[in-house]
């Protein structure tokens, strides 16, 4: 198995579970392309094809020498102090146990430079039936190997080849999925400007496109549309994580339980933040990673009114947190959207895009150590989560205060209300212009000739 094996497992009920370990097909691929990039790809080939039922994922990356392949399926007992392997190490097993249902066997080709082809074959089946999993690099194969790789290499000097037989109703489902595919493919990598990644479906190009991106770089943004600002995550043995934000200049945290001089709660966004970072590492706690927190707001996520006869206006583009390990966007967490409040600022809010930047050392925060294709917001550190939302709805409310709300105020422009936003538009411009209410409840007494409460 591996220098360091796992004891007292069944490898043939652990092989079986790689295709139920959570993964979904576009988070197979994506591992397999991630493996590629980690590899220094700069181009990487995803082949689908439909009459040979198989996937070929090809780079042109650096490649692996024998002592390196050999290590390709290993399952450890301890991570290894390294951004490019998961838990246990079985992150391109898992991805290869789903996209091939464990039914066949799969081949990795590779080429170090100045080094010989090298071939790993993965065979699901046998192992299952022995209960043992030793595949090895072994020279390539003049039947296998060697036409493989003259056949789909990217660069012939230094590269890698993987392929994975599928059965035909798993690549039916993939291929009628494909819609769908795409989109999380292209999402996950869009920030890799230095990687082309291709899919092909029987030599046809497929595009590649998102409509979720960050659009951190659109140059129709301007610096008040972007905040940009880095975290900071101590730990001690027994006691809360605390996360720490640059705030002017200086880290500091949200008070997790901000209340008044007599005891009363209060909103986190009128409390004061605690400067208590120097006293943290004092009392023992100690820097365990830094993340970096992107936040974009851009007016086209919230149409204005359509000008016509309603007045109609368009739903705003629900914005996300993405969470992203390396150069991959791994998971999109929906924005929150609050219940009240004024409208215009909810809608603000709700269509601002986010993304954190980590790398291996958050994994245990962020619960990536598994593998690098999901995670959910029950899995994030609940302070982390905090800090990251409260530091985002900070940022909006004041984007709103400061360059909506005042210069409606100036211009003396409200948002032309619509039928379905019509009670909060009411209520906001009720309770903020005094003058137009007096106006309103005028003309109503006039019109029916009765008498408004006041």
């Amino acid at each position: 198995m591996s220098s360091a094996p796992v004891a007292n497992i069944s490898i043939a009920g652990l092989l079986r579970s790689m295709k139920s370990r959570g993964y979904t097909k576009p988070g197979a691929i994506n591992e397999l392309i991630d493996n590629a990039i980690d590899a220094n790809a700069t181009k990487i080939d995803v082949r689908f094809n439909t009459e040979t039922n198989e996937l070929i994922i090809a780079d042109d990356g650096d490649g692996m020498t024998k002592a390196i392949a050999d290590k390709m399926y290993c399952i450890h007992n301890d991570k290894e102090a390294s951004s490019k392997i998961g838990l246990y190490g079985i992150g391109k097993c898992a991805a290869e146990g789903l996209l091939s249902d464990v039914k066949s066997v799969t081949t990795t080709i590779t080429k170090h430079a100045n080094d010989r082809l090298w071939e790993v074959n993965a065979d699901w089946l046998h192992s299952i039936a022995a209960n043992e999993w030793t595949p090895r690099a072994a020279g390539a194969s003049a039947d296998i190997g060697a036409p493989l790789w003259d056949k789909e290499a990217i660069n012939k000097v230094h590269g890698t080849v993987v392929r994975i037989p599928m059965q035909p109703n798993n690549m039916h489902s993939i291929i009628e999925s494909m819609d769908t595919i795409l989109p999380e493919i292209a999402y996950a990598f869009q920030e890799c400007n230095d990687v082309i990644i291709t899919v092909t479906v029987n030599g046809i190009v497929l595009s590649m496109k998102t409509e979720d991106a960050l659009g951190w770089n659109d140059p129709a943004l301007s610096d008040k549309q972007r905040l940009s600002t880095s975290l900071e995550v101590f730990v001690k043995d027994g006691e809360p994580t605390r996360v720490y934000h640059r705030e002017g200049g200086v880290f500091k945290r949200f008070n997790p339980n901000p209340t008044t001089s007599t005891g009363k709660p209060i909103d986190v966004l009128q409390a004061a933040l605690l400067d208590d970072r120097k006293e943290a590492i004092d009392s023992g706690y100690s820097l365990n990673t830094s993340l970096a927190l992107r936040v974009v707001y851009n007016p086209k996520w919230n149409p204005p009114p359509i000008t016509g006869e309603d007045g109609t206006r368009p739903e705003f583009i629900r914005g996300n947190v993405s969470w992203r390990r390396g150069k991959r966007h791994i998971a999109r967490i929906p924005q929150d959207v609050p219940i009240s409040g004024d409208h215009e600022r909810r809608r603000i809010l709700g269509s601002v895009r986010s993304s954190i930047d980590y790398d291996y050392r958050s994994d245990a925060l962020i619960k990536t150590e598994g593998d690098k294709s999901r995670i959910t917001k029950e899995n994030i550190d609940p302070v982390l989560l905090h800090t990251v939302r409260t530091i985002i709805r900070k940022w909006s409310a004041a984007y709103y205060t400061e360059h909506v709300k005042e210069a409606e105020i100036a211009n003396n422009q409200a948002h032309v209300p619509v039928p379905r936003d019509i009670l909060h538009w009411f209520k906001d411009k009720w309770s903020s212009d005094a003058a137009w209410r007096e106006t309103i409840k005028s003309e109503v007494e006039r019109a029916k000739g009765v008498q408004i409460a006041h």
